[in-house]
């Protein structure tokens, strides 16, 4: 089914949807594409917190730390859930740690858990140097297995956050980003009433 029948016949509600999940998970590119396919609109917080702060993440977390990066996030996400706009929302990897906002985003968006396979991750992951937790002191990556056991570890520690998504998606390996976000939405018409 092409994504024009899937929008025709689905009824979706006009709520957010929110995508969550761990980084390199696909989250932003399948909101975009997400987004284009329903006609929303599309933000992406961690580009949201970049734009009010004028600095990459990345530098935000080395000049102001992770509990400023954190308190920044929840403000910014706090604000665009409650201006009721049904967009589509792409949230940074760890978001949903705060259990209060993760509940908020719960009672009032669809939650969606994006979640593709860890090998997945990780060789999403070393394609960029814009992840503050897998940097060492002089911006470049660590070795590959620190990686990995960090992504785990992130994961696992996680979990319990993410398992609050109304959906729990599980893309396919090499699927282009359009027909990932298609499944993503039949997945939503099925479950989301």
């Amino acid at each position: 089914m092409d994504h024009k029948s899937i929008v025709e016949s689905a009824e979706i509600p006009v709520v957010p949807i929110v995508l969550a999940g761990m980084m390199g998970s696909g989250k932003s590119a399948i909101g975009r594409r997400l987004a284009k396919i329903l006609n929303r609109d599309h933000a992406d917080l961690d580009t949201v917190i970049e734009a009010s702060e004028g600095m990459r993440v990345h530098t935000i977390f080395k000049r102001k730390g992770e509990d400023y990066f954190r308190q920044l996030e929840k403000r910014k996400l706090l604000e665009i859930l409650q201006s009721k706009a049904p967009i589509v929302l792409s949230l940074g990897g760890g978001a949903l740690q705060n259990e209060n906002i993760a509940n908020f985003i719960a009672d009032n968006a669809i939650l969606c858990f994006i979640n593709p396979s860890m090998d997945t991750i990780v060789e999403r992951v070393l394609r960029n140097k814009k992840r503050p937790l897998l940097l060492n002191e002089r911006g470049e990556h660590k070795p590959e297995a620190e990686i990995r056991h960090i992504l785990n570890e992130l994961y696992y520690s996680r979990l319990s956050c993410y398992e609050k998504a109304h959906i729990h998606f599980h893309p396919v390996e090499n699927k282009s980003i359009h027909q990932t976000a298609c499944d993503l939405l039949t997945k939503i018409t099925e479950n989301v009433r």
